[in-house]
């Protein structure tokens, strides 16, 4: 009977050690996984995650984030319906937008830019997002439309700052 006993406690030991050894080889296979699929969840991320500025991808784009960002330096700090009414014009001779294609771009552009405490961190951002899409005449003609627009109720020294050092970085001299 006692031979009986031990048989029955050695199989129910094995079969215990194996559901072990299998749910740790199940764990090890979960993490294994996890791991290889780490770089494609962190390409998701970041594309997911951005926010503000990030989203700005196109010349057009940091063209109006430079010229709200140049009516944010007036003295009242504000985007004014005058200024909006100045940036649509510009989008619409120099760039040859439609106005409701424009107006949209502002609303989009104005609230996307709404979350800068500061305007004149606009500048490098967008800099670098223009350099490699327009020429020197376009970013002539940028730093002419961004003057226009600060010239609706200024221009104030710091307008004047930020088109002198936009001229600067884009290497207009």
């Amino acid at each position: 009977m006692h031979i009986i006993l031990g048989f029955l406690t050695l199989v129910g030991t094995v079969v215990f050690l194996l559901a072990r050894l299998s749910r740790s080889a199940s764990d090890i296979a979960d993490g294994a996984q996890t791991l290889s699929n780490l770089p494609r969840r962190m390409r998701h991320a970041k594309a997911v995650n951005r926010r503000g500025l990030d989203l700005i991808e196109t010349p057009l784009e940091a063209a109006i984030v430079l010229m709200i960002a140049v009516t944010r330096m007036s003295d009242d700090r504000r985007f004014s319906d005058a200024e909006r009414k100045a940036v649509e014009t510009e989008l619409v001779t120099q760039m040859q937008l439609d106005r409701e294609e424009a107006d949209g771009m502002i609303r989009q552009i104005d609230v996307i830019q709404s979350e800068t405490t500061l305007p004149e961190n606009t500048l490098f951002p967008m800099v670098d997002v223009l350099r490699g899409g327009i020429d020197r005449d376009d970013a002539v003609r940028l730093a002419g439309m961004m003057e226009r627009v600060a010239n609706v109720q200024g221009p104030t020294q710091e307008q004047r700052e930020f088109v002198r050092r936009y001229r600067e970085r884009m290497g207009l001299g």
